[in-house]
């Protein structure tokens, strides 16, 4: 998220919504980000595949979504090149939510679980919210004292 997103999201959740930056993805300030946020889950928006923070949240068995995931035919490619590797870091992630079809089975030719996968279209222009969905839309309650948390993908202000 961007300066103008953080900006964006403040002025339409308010206090709802505590926006923070992830830190830089080294194991030791994603520990210690996580110790202190302490997410139930875990919800990155398009493709952010960071090694470290996919590891921590496995370890810690903190469910990991990927929302309106998108994959390049050129990163597909580049990906595929890590083998291994990739289909390890694939199998910690809980679910993928593909753009369209072509981005799913570019993240199952990686290596992903066909049972990690939805493909839900695009958030931005494929979801219409009827006043029925919006209705019977809910706000999970925050523990008493608590303050509710927003983690973002970016590192930079």
């Amino acid at each position: 998220m961007t300066p103008t997103g953080s900006e964006r999201a403040m002025s339409a959740f308010g206090k709802d919504v505590h926006h923070v930056y992830l830190p830089y993805d080294l194991p030791c300030a994603m520990n210690r980000f996580l110790n202190t946020v302490q997410p139930k889950l875990v919800i990155v928006m398009e493709t952010e595949l960071w090694p470290n923070m996919v590891a921590a949240l496995h370890k810690r068995k903190i469910p990991l979504v990927i929302a309106n995931a998108r994959l390049s035919e050129r990163s597909a490619k580049g990906y595929a090149k890590l083998g291994k590797f990739m289909r390890r870091l694939l199998s910690r992630i809980t679910l993928i939510a593909a753009q369209n079809e072509e981005d799913g089975n570019r993240f199952l030719a990686l290596g992903l679980k066909r049972n990690q996968l939805a493909v839900t279209g695009s958030l931005k222009f494929d979801i219409s919210v009827t006043p029925e969905l919006a209705a019977r839309a809910i706000t999970p309650p925050s523990p008493v004292g608590a303050a509710p948390q927003s983690l973002d993908r970016h590192q930079h202000p």
